[in-house]
């Protein structure tokens, strides 16, 4: 019973990031007529308080296409004498070949230009956790009268 509602939980949500990435596709969309819109369902728009801009419209600069490194070697954070990501394999002049990709530079963040209240961002955290626990307990309630 458990599994069954986790994987309707997980089918709905998927189906709603769908739905609402087509239709900001299509608001978006330049040419001839109006925009095809696919309305959410009352449900889905519960599932879709859920959810965050960056679960359906993705990450901002960050190309989730670009090959990871294999293995990542662990850290410290005290300063600059970390030098980042090594591989197992073998880097040998015969193992490389021409298509190689090619180091991307780091962007830079520019700082803040106004001074971060850390109690604020963490207030605000907190309120946008409370509108989701809502939205999940109502959908729950909903999804339970429906089975």
């Amino acid at each position: 019973m458990a599994d069954d509602c986790k994987r309707r939980w997980v089918d709905l949500k998927r189906r709603t990031k769908e739905k609402v990435a087509f239709n900001s596709r299509q608001a978006a969309a330049t040419g001839g007529g109006p925009p095809i819109e696919d309305p959410l369902t009352e449900i889905e728009e519960e599932v879709q308080q859920t959810l965050q801009k960056e679960q359906v419209h993705g990450l901002d600069g960050i190309d989730t296409a670009e090959p990871m490194p294999q293995d990542i070697e662990d850290c410290p954070m005290s300063g600059p004498s970390c030098t980042g990501a090594t591989s197992n394999q073998d880097d040998s002049p015969s193992r490389l070949t021409p298509s190689t990709p090619e180091p991307r530079e780091t962007p830079v963040i520019p700082p803040p230009s106004v001074p971060i209240n850390y109690a604020d961002i963490d207030q605000l955290l907190y309120l946008e956790q409370q509108k989701q626990t809502t939205a999940q307990m109502q959908y729950a309630s909903t999804l339970s009268e429906i089975v």
